[in-house]
């Protein structure tokens, strides 16, 4: 791959949002056929993106980079909303982009748009650091690097999507940040460091200190999910079972209990504050087994339901795409029906590893662009 030090790289970020299926019957694999409706051109590698929505003419919307066909199709992400009229259109746009180089935290700046493209304000990440980016996009972490072994550096800086400063903590190992901006730091490692799990407000007033239970725990982590956060523990018996704990963004406890097998914090989906799916890996090798576990509260009663995944998938990483019972396979690329049994693969052709959701769309980011496309039309 060439350095970005010895030549520019040119990334087209294409916003796709009109999308054809050619379909062969009504089976499922049916082939996806994109249509590129959108364009925008960046002088730097993107390495993230948050997108935003904004109601303009289509006058406008074309100068921003709207082609002609994604008013004149019909089922056109962009003219959903087009009120006949006024001639308004309501369009999808890159509101922050991360540039640099994965892999690079002290290379990458964080750039923050209008809707015509304009930079409005940079950040630099002069630091050793992680970008961590809340669900909805609304919240950017800077988190930066915490020595564990001499219990020193960390902290964290916390942004809006419009650049505005919210609150800073100069100490801590920071991992977390919820949709309304509650931020999370903690992690017990095998080596032994350890930092406790403290839940912090947009104001930066600690919400709650978090003490996990009694159980020789050698590992954990935490990860924030919409308005959660979760977090997954571990004892001296190993990868046999996992502690999950899950709590809301103020440091209520919804849900905590032991679960077969091994458990990370991102493989922990809360569907509702009574509903859960959890992703669980068994055994070792050639004999290791993916499981899916759903949770729901039933009469005040909490039941398990484990099921095994389809033996093709491999180390899924899933994450939710949609309110509907769907998870996606983030490193095989399927997408996962989870109210059949068994489980019904919807889209048999691989999707693009390495996705992102907004408004129901697909975003995926190459090299040079970005692709989206309506979820609800794979999935109908």
């Amino acid at each position: 791959m060439l350095n970005h030090k010895t030549i520019k790289t040119i990334l087209t970020i294409t916003a796709v949002c009109l999308i054809s299926l050619a379909r062969a019957g009504e089976k499922e694999g049916s082939k996806i056929e994109l249509i590129p409706v959108y364009e925008k051109t960046f002088d730097d590698t993107i390495v993230d993106v948050i997108f935003d929505t904004a109601t303009v003419s289509i006058e406008e919307a074309k100068k921003i980079g709207w082609k002609e066909e994604a008013f004149t199709k019909e089922k056109v992400f962009a003219a959903e909303e087009v009120e006949k009229l006024k001639r308004k259109v309501k369009i999808s746009y890159p509101k922050v982009i991360i540039t640099g180089e994965k892999g690079y935290p002290s290379k990458q700046k964080i750039k923050f748009l209008d809707k015509n493209g304009n930079i409005k304000k940079v950040i630099l990440n002069d630091k050793t650091s992680r970008i961590i980016v809340s669900t909805n996009g609304k919240y950017i972490l800077k988190a930066l690097l915490y020595n564990c072994d001499t219990d020193s550096g960390g902290g964290a800086v916390l942004y809006d999507n419009d650049g505005n400063f919210i609150c800073e903590k100069s100490k801590g190992a920071f991992y977390a940040v919820t949709d309304n901006g509650y931020i999370g730091t903690g992690f017990v490692s095998p080596e032994g460091s350890w930092y406790p799990f403290i839940i912090y407000g947009p104001s930066k007033n600690k919400v709650k200190e978090i003490t996990l239970p009694e159980w020789g725990i050698f590992d954990a982590g935490i990860q924030a999910n919409g308005k959660y956060f979760i977090i997954t523990y571990r004892g001296k018996a190993g990868f046999d079972s996992t502690g999950v704990l899950v709590l809301k963004e103020k440091g209520e406890v919804v849900f905590q209990k032991i679960l077969p097998g091994s458990i990370i914090p991102k493989d922990v989906l809360p569907l509702s504050d009574t509903e859960f799916i959890v992703i669980s890996m068994a055994g070792e090798g050639v004999e290791t087994e993916h499981r899916i576990i759903y949770i729901a509260l039933r009469n005040n009663n909490w039941v398990i339901e484990q099921k095994h995944t389809p033996d093709f998938l491999g180390f899924p990483l899933f994450t939710q795409i949609s309110s509907k019972p769907y998870i996606y396979s983030v490193d095989r690329g399927y997408i996962i029906e989870l109210n059949t049994q068994p489980f019904k693969i919807v889209l048999i052709e691989k999707l693009p590893s390495d996705l992102k959701f907004f408004k129901e769309k697909f975003y995926q980011i190459k090299e040079n662009r970005i692709e989206c496309f309506n979820l609800q039309e794979v999935l109908k």
